[in-house]
């Protein structure tokens, strides 16, 4: 699946799985925290402000499929929505209580 499909398949299940996110009303604009449980162990730095982009480790692949899945809720959204923390829990952990849930063959389901 190409990351041009899992930002859509992230938007679909936002969209869907919105009132069961945690989220805080602030003057106009909400802002939205993700849990993600992601199925194995992705190599890389744990720092999501951090990618090498001349040699993508697999956690940088996903932080900027994030990233570009925040910029969507924003853009979509004209500035009324974001996305505030994105918690990504590895070995699926949290699986059973996540917002998404980050299957290995790259679909996503929303966890409640």
């Amino acid at each position: 699946m190409s990351t041009r499909h899992i930002i859509i398949s992230l938007f679909l299940v936002f969209g869907i799985s919105a009132m069961g996110m945690r989220d805080e009303w602030s003057g106009g604009m909400r802002e939205f925290d993700i849990d993600i449980s992601y199925y194995g162990n992705p190599d890389g730095d744990n720092d999501g402000h951090n990618q090498n982009m001349e040699q993508l480790s697999t956690q940088d692949k996903i932080e900027l499929i994030i990233q570009s899945f925040a910029d969507g809720v924003a853009e979509s959204t004209e500035g009324q929505h974001r996305l505030r923390d994105v918690r990504i829990h590895k070995n699926g952990k949290k699986w059973d209580t996540c917002d998404i849930q980050w299957h290995r063959k790259g679909t996503c389901r929303t966890g409640r």
